[in-house]
């Protein structure tokens, strides 16, 4: 892999880059990785959370109608903000609808998004958003049946792009300033598959037993899309969001870890008045776990485990 890294991150709405918030803050300011960012829709559904801040904008958001209008460039304004605290290098809307909250993926992709649209938007951003020298990592939202429909189709579609360019690499050889490497996509998990607050103990103790679960439960919910199959072998892949930002006052209990970073990120999306609340309840984990798709070359389990163990080291964790 290149040096620095380069990665991708493939989003739903605006605000979903704080799944991540301390991996992709560390990959980019510890690592001295290239971040880029792709959202599929402009998140205006999210206007059932909005009155809070119509103050701010001066404008009744709580109104569909006017939501609607307003919304995408706000709620893109507030992604390249939280975006500017993660390190975002470059940004690609693909400006889907968000009509409504569903967890059925056939309804999103029957009623809601253009599929081949976003699969072609996604092939392209893989081969020319970083030139020639092409992404390393695709950082996509783990598929799961309890997420937002929005989340588990964005995650499907990228995955379908990365089929497609493993099966025709050599397509289109004259397009300018593209590459043909193909990155290493991981999943990125909404929600804490082991528990909230577990030491190492108690993960080494209890992820294998979550991670064939979550492979099983992969297997039988989407046995309609193959491309969700996890590599059966790999480790669950582990960021600590407890990890202090800085080396400096170690012996201090109340030194900033990446809960602030993810706090940063969480108010610079005003439009969504219950982020915050539910970022502390709902989602609330100590841990980020990444999972390796089995559709990933095997011989680059290794090449991922080496990352993380550089972060680890980074973090002056034993």
């Amino acid at each position: 892999m290149a040096n620095p890294l380069a990665i991708l991150l493939v989003i739903a709405h605006p605000d979903d880059e704080t799944l991540y918030a301390g991996f992709l803050h560390a990959m980019v300011h510890k690592l001295k990785a290239t971040l880029d960012l792709c959202c599929v829709t402009n998140g205006e559904g999210g206007f059932r959370y909005s009155q809070p801040c119509e103050s701010i904008y001066g404008l009744n958001l709580s109104n569909e109608t006017i939501a609607r209008t307003h919304l995408p460039r706000i709620r893109q304004e507030e992604l390249q903000a939280s975006g500017k605290i993660l390190g975002v290098r470059k940004y690609f809307y693909i400006s889907q609808k968000d009509l409504k909250y569903s967890r059925d993926i056939k309804s999103v992709f029957d009623e809601q998004w253009d599929k081949d649209l976003i699969i072609r938007y996604l092939c392209n951003i893989i081969r020319t958003g970083n030139s020639e020298t092409g992404y390393d990592i695709m950082l996509v939202m783990l598929p799961n049946v309890e997420s937002h429909g929005h989340h588990t189709a964005s995650g499907l579609l990228a995955l379908s792009a990365i089929d497609i360019l493993q099966k025709n690499q050599k397509l289109d050889t004259n397009m300018k300033h593209a590459s043909n490497k193909i990155p290493i996509v991981l999943g990125g998990s909404e929600f804490s598959l082991a528990g909230t607050n577990l030491n190492d103990t108690d993960i080494k103790a209890q992820l294998p037993e979550n991670e064939l679960w979550y492979k099983n439960m992969i297997t039988q919910i989407y046995p309609q899309y193959p491309l969700t199959k996890l590599h059966k072998t790999s480790p669950i892949f582990l960021f600590h969001r407890t990890w202090k930002l800085s080396t400096n006052f170690d012996d201090n209990p109340f030194h900033p870890n990446y809960h602030l970073i993810l706090l940063w990120m969480c108010a610079a999306h005003k439009s969504q008045g219950s982020l915050i609340n539910e970022t502390q309840t709902t989602l609330a984990k100590d841990i980020e776990q990444y999972f390796y798709f089995q559709l990933n070359d095997e011989t680059n389990i290794q090449n991922i485990q080496d990352i993380f163990i550089k972060l680890k080291a980074e973090h002056n964790t034993k």
